[in-house]
């Protein structure tokens, strides 16, 4: 069956195969450091780059320690290593360019707990710091159209049908539908703006940083 994330599985080979365990280390500069994203950390994570009340500085620090742990070493380094480990990440979740966002991982939070419970007995609050981020996208876009998250998906990018004489009613109530499950626009999906959260700010970091040496 039709999965909700479109290009997840696009019939290229696998980033991982099945006779390999998911990594839990990425190398950076010859060197294999070790971290732990579970998928409500990563979840928490994609929060805290939201999240505009907090300095730049602290973010990164939070960031790093949630995936990271506490490491002695150069806050360059981290940076270095923070940004590569959420591109890694973030490649992961990339989902198709150019189209709006038509899930958000914190708005249909109950639709996909309802539908991880309903499609594969997974009470995800008993996941949390076990299920990887890596495994909850597989599950994620193996959802069906059994469950309600995938319906209201799909309702979101059904197009609506040029008007003809005949289609008047047909045509208002799938705008009336669309409506009651419409993301705001404002709204970010997700993973839908991983790579814009991150990107920002780390550019807020370097220019920070070239402030205090001018």
């Amino acid at each position: 069956p039709k999965g909700v994330c479109e290009g997840a599985e696009k019939g290229g080979e696998a980033k991982v195969k099945l006779y390999e365990s998911e990594p839990d280390t990425i190398v950076l500069d010859g060197r294999r450091y070790r971290y732990k994203a579970p998928f409500d950390t990563v979840l928490f994570v994609l929060d805290v780059l939201r999240n505009g009340n907090m300095l730049t500085a602290d973010r990164m620090r939070l960031c790093f320690r949630l995936l990271f742990g506490r490491r002695l070493m150069r806050s360059a380094k981290k940076e270095k290593l923070l940004r590569a480990l959420l591109d890694e990440l973030n490649g992961e979740a990339e989902p198709p360019s150019g189209k709006p966002p038509s899930m958000s991982l914190s708005r249909d939070a109950d639709l996909i707990r309802a539908a991880f419970l309903q499609q594969y007995s997974i009470d995800l609050n008993h996941q949390r710091g076990r299920m990887s981020w890596r495994r909850f996208l597989y599950l994620l876009s193996a959802l069906t159209e059994t469950t309600e998250f995938v319906q209201v998906v799909q309702l979101r990018t059904r197009p609506v049908p040029q008007p003809t004489k005949n289609n008047y009613q047909e045509r208002l109530a799938l705008i009336s539908a669309k409506q009651r499950v419409a993301l705001k626009p404002e709204v970010s999906g997700g993973q839908e703006h991983f790579a814009m959260q991150l990107n920002a700010m780390f550019d807020a970091l370097k220019a920070k940083a070239g402030e205090q040496h001018e």
